[in-house]
């Protein structure tokens, strides 16, 4: 994966009944159009995209790194070097700062909560069939890291900066059914850490949630599939 980009690559684009995207379809729970052509630059993107970035990028280089030492001033520097200077894509100048300075303290407390944990996967977006589903899946994982408890298990964790019901449950569905293809087990943990708030949303999927969220994911496949519930 390269360290600027955290989508593994820019997959080809498919029409939504060949692959459900992960992103295309938190937009389209906010009724938000896709982005035009060449929006991928930062100069088209929301200040909140912009933070979600930049703390990627910052916590890529300082997970990925082989110490677990010092990683307060790991981040530190990965800030200097990482953090997007597009000040004006937010409310002010001082909007910029105080949110930069908000997120970093909270990345920082993240960090620390992560000491002992090894990433199993870190940022990584993988495209999977689901025959449940008769099409690709493409999902992107944050984080993914072995339990440190008795029962062991895999706790899947992701990065927000929106906080909507829709978005999380979302979120919580896709990745229940997503995680048991991928590994055959089903999720210890799945939690969802807003950068914004601090606020962390925790689910813990059993076998009898499976088929509710397959189902759930039938309902945004044919809403993806309606003329009017396609975000262009």
């Amino acid at each position: 994966m390269k360290q600027d980009e955290f989508r593994s690559g820019d997959l080809q684009a498919m029409d939504p009944l060949v692959r459900l995207e992960d992103d295309a379809m938190e937009r389209m729970l906010r009724g938000e159009r896709r982005p035009a052509s060449g929006s991928r630059f930062t100069a088209g993107k929301p200040w909140k995209q912009l933070v979600l970035e930049s703390a990627c990028a910052c916590l890529y280089d300082v997970l990925s790194g082989g110490s677990r030492t010092g990683r307060d001033a790991q981040l530190e520097m990965a800030v200097i070097r990482r953090w997007n200077r597009r000040y004006e894509r937010f409310h002010s100048p001082e909007h910029y700062l105080l949110t930069r300075e908000a997120v970093v303290g909270r990345m920082s407390d993240y960090v620390e909560r992560l000491a002992g944990a090894v990433p199993i996967v870190l940022f990584e977006t993988f495209v999977h069939y689901l025959p449940e589903l008769d099409m690709e899946v493409k999902q992107t994982f944050h984080l993914v890291l072995q339990e440190e408890t008795d029962q062991g298990g895999m706790a899947v964790h992701k990065l927000i900066v929106d906080e909507s019901p829709e978005a999380l449950e979302l979120y919580a569905h896709m990745t229940t059914v997503y995680f048991r293809a991928l590994y055959g087990v089903m999720p210890s943990r799945i939690e969802a850490v807003s950068l914004l708030t601090g606020n962390v949303y925790q689910w813990r999927p059993d076998e009898a949630d499976w088929q509710t969220s397959v189902d759930y994911l039938q309902v945004i496949k044919s809403m993806l599939a309606a003329p009017d519930g396609i975000a262009h």
